[in-house]
């Protein structure tokens, strides 16, 4: 089974600073990845300019200058087994080329950037699936990072975020025994940071252990006014009222 939970951040003025830092940072490289993919499937599919030809300047050029893939122009189109690497490996292997050419991307821990290039191909294959086209990113649009599993500490009500530090937060909720500790979102909103984290326990069933099919009857429920639930089998569930405590 997997939850997750929310909780409130108390970030230092420092730590704020980087997460800012960091997120208009990611922004830039999710849309830089996001035109590169772009672009490379226009160009290897456009047929109107010629075999050997750039988009960009649209004049003729050698092959070795156009891509030979129609997923990404970045990166190593093929793994030293000899595979094809997909869109995702290929991205990622730039990144230590991005870090030589902008080294102020060092600074951002190298799961986190890997993670927003899982969320690019996740956007792709929801556009795949049939849902809408990725879409470039404005400040408004991009508010949250994430940690793959295992990168992140958690002691009692303090958070230990790789490249950040150690931080407390909000514990309104306590985690439950025996659940794991799986991928975690730092998100911006108006009224501060929030931590997000998703904790799985293999033993909890996700659903019903019972298969659909197997399944024949099902009763629906309609909330009241004098009563919490009237149910289509005829129950009547009563709305609970606060009672004066007698002393």
């Amino acid at each position: 089974m997997i939850i997750a939970h929310k909780y409130k951040l108390k970030a230092s003025p420092s730590q704020e600073i980087i997460m800012t830092n960091w997120l208009s940072m990611l922004r830039s490289h999710y849309n830089f990845c996001l035109r590169d993919r772009i672009e490379a499937y226009e160009q290897v599919k456009s047929p109107k300019l010629g075999n050997y030809s750039d988009l960009k300047t649209k004049a003729p050029c050698c092959p070795f200058t156009c891509s030979i893939s129609p997923q990404s122009q970045l990166g190593e189109p093929f793994k030293k087994s000899g595979k094809k690497r997909n869109a995702y490996e290929m991205q990622s292997s730039e990144l230590p080329f991005l870090k030589q050419a902008r080294p102020w991307y060092k600074n951002i821990h190298s799961t986190v950037l890997q993670q927003n290039l899982r969320r690019l191909k996740t956007a792709f294959q929801n556009f795949f699936d049939g849902r809408g086209y990725p879409k470039f990113k404005t400040r408004q649009r991009f508010k949250s990072f994430s940690y793959p599993p295992n990168q992140v500490k958690l002691e009692s009500n303090k958070i230990y975020l790789p490249s950040i530090g150690w931080m407390r937060f909000f514990k309104s909720r306590n985690i439950p025994d025996g659940f794991q500790l799986k991928t975690v979102t730092v998100r911006s909103l108006a009224d501060g940071w929030y931590v997000s984290i998703r904790i799985e326990n293999k033993d909890v069933p996700q659903s019903s252990p019972k298969d659909l099919k197997q399944i024949k009857t099902a009763i629906s429920g309609d909330l009241g006014i004098k009563k919490l639930l009237a149910l289509s089998n005829g129950e009547l569930i009563k709305n609970p009222q606060f009672e004066k405590r007698l002393s």
